[in-house]
């Protein structure tokens, strides 16, 4: 696959690859829960990301991940919303309040 097919238009990791790649993995129960797990107003599909994160994360699929699918992870826009991302899972693991700041950074980082 072209490197240049595997990145979206906006740099955000692609749950388009993630589903199936995760799914090829064996991590098929948890993808389906993730698909259809509450969508909070607004950080619905940054919330996915995060938690797909994570499982790439506690599996030790990220690396791979990134080399297949999303090569903007290894860069600073990428490593940054990693951060991000861990944080807002952290956030939501924790019952913490998202702050609209961690919506607007989102969107800085992916350049909107």
């Amino acid at each position: 696959m072209n490197k240049d097919d595997t990145v979206g238009e906006s740099g955000r990791l692609p749950l388009r690859h993630a589903y199936p790649f995760l799914s090829e993995k064996g991590a098929s129960d948890k993808v389906s829960e993730i698909k259809t797990s509450e969508r909070p107003p607004g950080i619905g599909s940054d919330l996915k990301r995060a938690k797909i994160l994570n499982l790439l994360d506690e599996n030790k699929w990220l690396d791979e991940f990134i080399e297949r699918y999303w090569s903007i992870g290894n860069t600073g826009k990428g490593q940054n919303q990693i951060k991000r991302l861990r944080r807002l899972y952290d956030k939501y693991l924790n019952k913490e309040e998202v702050e609209e700041d961690d919506i607007e950074e989102s969107r800085k980082i992916v350049g909107k």
